[in-house]
């Protein structure tokens, strides 16, 4: 049970890696092509869709004659009494602000400092997601021969390895030269394959103890890791400062970070 959940948490965040990567390369056609009021058509358009698409093929599974009351300062006291519940909701909550954050920042990297287009910017994120899904199906066929708390730790290790690059490379390349610019994408491949590695054994791993109340109890996770989520791309904003330095020293401080809460609080426990 235990693998196949890590399995199905593998292609879920597979898939998922796509989704931010798929819109700056639609928008950036859209607004090259067209204009920036064409964005905001096709995002209305596309909306209707989905809606009549989910009112038409979605059935409904929830049986209200099974509904219940749910106490939830119980469930909320579980959730917080739980070392290794609070551990991975920051771990998720740090990747998933990492990857909000790098999608807010990049434009200023790609389109600014390289002079890309917005429709190239658009392909180099399906180029930069593809390190997500890489990293899913490695921790896929990894998860039988090694810890799932291991994975994680070899993951985040990519993602310092990979942030540390980025800050090499900026100080010792000509700002903007294609060499630069090959170089910045590679870190930022690590960096998403290692993301795409721990990410899935997170969310596999961070209520295996709440199995009773398990829908409640992962609205409750859920509402918190987000609020990190929240912060962390706010932290991007705040430390913005123009430079190609910023972001990869803010992603080495949060992946230290990660380093040391998985070695203190899931590989030293087992």
């Amino acid at each position: 049970m235990g693998a196949s959940r890590h399995i199905l948490f593998a292609h879920i965040s597979a898939a998922l890696a796509f989704a931010p990567a798929i819109g700056p390369m639609i928008g950036g056609g859209l607004g090259q092509f067209w204009s920036f009021r064409a964005i905001f058509l096709f995002l209305v358009l596309l909306s209707l869709a989905i809606w009549v698409y989910a009112f038409v093929a979605l059935p409904e599974t929830y049986d209200i004659s099974e509904r219940q009351s749910v106490n939830l300062w119980p469930i909320v006291k579980r959730l917080v009494g739980n070392v290794k519940v609070l551990t991975y909701g920051c771990l998720i909550g740090a990747i998933n602000g990492v990857i909000f954050s790098y999608y807010a920042e990049a434009p200023f990297i790609f389109i600014e400092t390289f002079d890309l287009s917005p429709l190239a910017f658009g392909l180099i994120g399906i180029l930069v997601a593809s390190a997500s899904v890489i990293g899913a199906q490695m921790s896929k066929r990894l998860i039988g021969q090694i810890q799932a708390e291991r994975i994680i730790l070899w993951g985040i290790g990519a993602f310092i390895v990979g942030s540390g690059w980025q800050l090499l490379i900026n100080r010792f390349l000509p700002t903007g030269s294609g060499l630069h610019l090959v170089c910045i994408l590679s870190g930022i491949f690590v960096m998403l394959i290692g993301l795409g590695m721990a990410l899935p054994n997170c969310l596999s791993l961070a209520l295996v103890d709440f199995q009773d109340v398990i829908g409640s109890a992962s609205a409750l996770f859920s509402l918190g890791y987000y609020f990190l989520v929240s912060l962390f791309t706010y932290g991007m904003s705040f430390f913005h400062n123009g430079s190609l330095g910023a972001m990869p020293l803010y992603f080495l401080v949060i992946g230290s970070l990660m380093w040391w809460l998985t070695r203190k609080f899931l590989i030293s426990s087992k």
